[in-house]
């Protein structure tokens, strides 16, 4: 996993997608495809469900999106739009690889990091 990405719209992804990708080129290059784990009509949720008893966080609640470009593929965990925030942003930066800020409880901590190993 080389990041996340949290769209603020479930509804929007594909108009949120161009302004990534534009972004991303510095790094990888012109981006020749976008792969994503998931079909149109997925259920979607937000990553609080990581929290459920363990029968019910097992549902694929992980989505990956792949941008394959000139120099490099990245792959990011898809954050979904209904998100906590606070969540979000620790996922995010455990994904990217960077340590949190704040000071998180080890549950928080452990939650995203199930949240991120998951996908």
């Amino acid at each position: 996993m080389n990041g996340a990405w949290w769209p603020q719209d479930d509804g929007l992804i594909a108009r949120e997608l161009s302004p990534l990708v534009d972004e991303l080129s510095d790094l990888i290059g012109a981006v020749h495809e976008a792969s994503l784990n998931w079909k149109a009509g997925s259920p979607r949720s937000s990553m609080t469900s990581i929290a459920l008893p363990p029968q019910l966080a097992k549902r694929p609640f992980h989505w990956v999106i792949a941008l394959r470009g000139e120099h490099r593929t990245i792959r990011m965990l898809v954050v979904p739009a209904r998100t906590n925030k606070i969540l979000a942003w620790r996922i995010m930066r455990l994904a990217a690889q960077m340590s949190l800020l704040d000071s998180s409880s080890e549950e928080q901590v452990a939650a995203a990091l199930r949240i991120i190993m998951a996908a």
